[in-house]
């Protein structure tokens, strides 16, 4: 396995560094954009993420957020429909972080590409 080299600091970390200092709604989407284009990627390949936050997010300069850890992404079934509400991504090992996950997680209910949005 390859992995690209990122350097740079977490979303998280540059939160922290700029509280108290607002970011404009354009810069956000502008930084953003990436890890919306690389959730829509996956999410038209079957995988949900499942543990979307600042901290898997790295700045990767002027590129803007890289999206980072799918330790817990789960695939998604070919026969299950993307969008339908009826996509199974349950897995028997439940891993996600508590601050920022989605309901449906905290209840132990059907997860998919909804739990990433």
């Amino acid at each position: 396995m390859a992995l690209e080299w990122i350097d740079g600091p977490t979303l998280s970390e540059v939160l922290c560094e700029r509280r108290g200092r607002p970011t404009t709604p354009g810069e956000a989407l502008a930084t953003l954009r990436p890890v919306f284009q690389a959730l829509a990627f996956a999410h038209e390949r079957r995988v949900a993420h499942r543990d979307v936050k600042p901290a898997n997010m790295m700045i990767a300069g002027a590129a803007g957020a890289r999206l980072l850890d799918f330790g817990v992404a789960k695939l998604m079934n070919p026969e299950d429909v993307v969008g339908s509400g009826e996509t199974s991504t349950r897995a028997l090992v439940t891993g996600f972080s508590p601050r920022y996950a989605s309901p449906e997680q905290q209840a132990d209910r059907r997860t998919g590409p909804w739990t990433d949005v």
